[in-house]
């Protein structure tokens, strides 16, 4: 059944969340550039439908105690 079947013929409604990263600025490789832009797509899915959100590193210290 499609999913337009199931809303009488109507396209249900969609929220879209986006998370961003940049190259140079976040990461310089293809994987640890889509990390941080899963982390970032994370915390837009944490604020609420239809956010948008840029990566942002954690403090200096918060990535040294996690290594």
């Amino acid at each position: 059944q499609s999913v337009e079947a199931k809303y009488n013929g109507t396209r249900p409604p969609s929220h879209t969340s986006i998370g961003i990263a940049l190259y140079g600025e976040h990461a310089l490789t293809p994987d640890a550039l889509m990390q941080c832009a899963d982390q970032a797509l994370y915390d837009a899915k944490q604020a609420g439908r239809g956010c948008i959100r840029l990566y942002q590193a954690p403090p200096e210290d918060a990535r040294v105690s996690n290594r």
